[in-house]
């Protein structure tokens, strides 16, 4: 019954056309610390929010992109490619001190992702 509850969501999420765009973030923090510094603990507090459970009921691991090196990277589960998008976190450097922490997650991902990002803020 779950998993026909969570087909049917991203059912009608997959025609409503809900995607994450890279427009405004939904939230958006500044961190007092490296760029690099920074991204290890946002993968590493997602990893260890979803590794034990998750709304999906199976362990997420999550994966480091760059997309400018040593400027922007992306944090992102790997379950993209089966559920499509839920959630991601784009991190800037603003100074070598500073970080911009951006997510960017669908409604019903919003509130965990939150959660497991706070001690990284």
């Amino acid at each position: 019954m779950k998993y026909g509850v969570l087909f049917l969501l991203f059912l009608v999420a997959g025609c409503t056309n809900l995607t994450l765009r890279d427009e405004a973030p939904h939230y958006s923090w500044v961190a007092k610390r490296g760029l690099d510094r920074s991204t290890a603990c946002v993968a590493g507090a997602l990893d260890d929010a979803f590794r034990q459970s998750s709304p999906i009921d199976r362990p997420i691991v999550h994966r480091v992109s760059t997309i400018e090196k040593g400027q922007i990277y992306v944090v992102r589960p790997e379950l993209d490619r089966v559920w499509g998008q839920l959630y991601k976190v784009r991190l800037m450097m603003l100074t070598d001190r500073e970080t911009v922490i951006d997510l960017y997650a669908l409604p019903a991902w919003m509130n965990p992702v939150k959660a497991a990002l706070r001690r990284c803020l």
